[in-house]
C-alpha cells in the first residue's frame, strides 16, 4: 500500500469522524456543512440530491434538533473497512422509535438497533461528495402485532 493510500485513510477517517460528531450532537447545521454542494445521500437506493434533501433525510431519522422517526439517536460506528475510493462502515443506529414512518409500524416507543453499512465518499476539498446507506429496518417492525392480532 503506498503512503498517499495510508494517507487518503487517514483523512478520510478523520472526516467521517467529524461527520458522525455533528449527527450525534444533532447540529443540522454542522451535518450539512461536511457536505459538498454536488452531493448525493442514499439510503437504501432513494436518493436525495439537493441539501436540502439530505438535510431532510437526517432530520427525518432524528439527527436534528427536532423530533424525529428515532430520538435519542445515536450512530454507532463498529468497524470500518476501505476501497480505493470510499471509506466503508458497519454499525447501528440506535435510539427509541418514537415518530411516525410511512408504511411502518406506530411507533414502539421502544428502544431500537438499526443495523447499517454506510460508505462515505469525499471530493480534495474534504467534502463529503457521496453518503450511501443500507440500512435495515426490520427491527422497526419487531414490536408490532402480527396481522389481524391488534395491539398485545
Amino acid at each position: 500500500m503506498s503512503q498517499q493510500h495510508d494517507r487518503d485513510r487517514e483523512r478520510w477517517r478523520r472526516l467521517v469522524r467529524a461527520h458522525v460528531a455533528a449527527e450525534n450532537a444533532h447540529d443540522l447545521d454542522a451535518i450539512m456543512a461536511t457536505f459538498a454542494e454536488h452531493a448525493i445521500g442514499q439510503i437504501n437506493d432513494e436518493d436525495s440530491t439537493t441539501h436540502e434533501a439530505i438535510a431532510g433525510l437526517h432530520a427525518f431519522f432524528g439527527l436534528s434538533a427536532a423530533p424525529g422517526v428515532l430520538s435519542d439517536l445515536q450512530v454507532i460506528h463498529e468497524r470500518e473497512h476501505f476501497t480505493d475510493e470510499e471509506i466503508v462502515y458497519e454499525g447501528r443506529f440506535h435510539g427509541v422509535f418514537t415518530g411516525a414512518m410511512p408504511n411502518f409500524p406506530p411507533p414502539t416507543g421502544l428502544p431500537v438497533d438499526l443495523p447499517y453499512i454506510v460508505l462515505y465518499r469525499f471530493d480534495r476539498d474534504d467534502k463529503l461528495v457521496s453518503e450511501r446507506a443500507r440500512i435495515n429496518f426490520a427491527p422497526l417492525f419487531a414490536g408490532a402485532a402480527a396481522p389481524g392480532q391488534g395491539a398485545p
